[in-house]
C-alpha cells in the first residue's frame, strides 16, 4: 500500500490526474467569471501510516511540499483576462480506510471508503488578479483541489492493488519437461481486525493425472 501511495501521489502523476479533471473551478459569467485550470504540480516525499481495522486498513497518505502552478482566465467588468497562480501547502494530509474482499469469481478486491483530507498551511498567490475576481473562487478552490486529490487516490490506489492482486485468482498452465502444469492459487479468506489481518491462500499444482501440491 506504501509502495502505490509513493507511485501514485508523486506530483507528475497526481498532477496528470488532476489535470484531466480541468477546470478545476468555472465561476461567474462574461462580465465577472474565472475558470481555473492546473498546469503542473510537484511535492516531496510521501509518508505514509497504516493501521490494521475492521474489514481492512486505515490509511493516512501525507503528500509535503506541495507546489502548484495554475491559470485563470477570468473576466472582470466584461474585460478578458489571463493570470498564474501559485498555490503551496507545508503538506496535504488524506484519511481514510482501504477495504478488502473476495469476489464471487475468486477474485481479491480492494475499495476505499471514509475518505477525507485536509490542509498543512495552505497558501495561494493570486498575482494581479482583480479582487472582485479572486472574491469568486478563492474561498472554495483549496476544497476543490482537495476533492481531486482524495477523488485520484479513491480511484487509482484500489486499482493498481486490484491489479497486482489479479496474480491471485488466475489458473496458469506451464510447460515442465514436456509436461504441461496447471498452477492454481486462490484467496479463500481475507480478515482483518484491529489486531491485524490475514489472507488465506489456496494454492494447487495440477498435473496430467495426478493432483498435487495442494496447501
Amino acid at each position: 500500500v506504501a509502495l502505490v501511495a509513493s507511485e501514485k501521489l508523486s506530483g507528475r502523476a497526481l498532477g496528470d490526474d488532476l489535470a484531466a479533471a480541468n477546470p478545476l473551478m468555472d465561476k461567474g459569467g462574461s462580465c465577472l467569471g474565472a475558470k481555473i485550470n492546473l498546469q503542473e504540480m510537484k511535492n516531496g516525499p510521501i509518508r505514509t501510516e497504516l493501521d490494521p481495522v475492521e474489514g481492512g486498513v486505515r490509511f493516512m497518505f501525507e503528500i509535503t511540499e506541495l507546489d502548484a502552478l495554475l491559470k485563470a482566465k477570468f473576466y472582470a467588468v466584461c474585460i478578458p483576462g489571463s493570470e498564474d497562480i501559485v498555490l503551496k501547502a507545508d503538506a496535504f494530509r488524506v484519511h481514510g480506510v482501504l477495504e478488502f474482499w473476495i469476489t464471487d469469481q475468486g477474485k481479491l478486491r480492494t475499495q476505499v471508503t471514509q475518505s477525507y483530507g485536509e490542509w498543512d498551511n495552505f497558501f495561494i498567490d493570486t498575482g494581479s488578479i482583480p479582487q472582485s475576481v479572486v472574491e469568486l473562487f478563492v474561498g472554495d478552490l483549496d476544497e476543490a483541489i482537495a476533492d481531486g486529490i482524495a477523488q485520484a487516490i479513491d480511484e487509482k490506489v484500489p486499482e493498481t492493488i486490484d491489479e497486482a492482486m489479479d496474480e491471485f485468482g488466475n489458473d496458469k498452465s506451464v510447460t515442465l519437461l514436456d509436461q504441461e502444469v496447471l498452477i492454481s492459487v486462490k484467496p479463500q479468506t481475507v480478515d482483518f481486525s484491529a489486531e491485524g489481518g490475514v489472507i488465506a491462500i489456496d494454492a494447487s499444482i495440477v498435473l496430467p493425472g495426478l493432483v498435487g501440491g495442494e496447501g
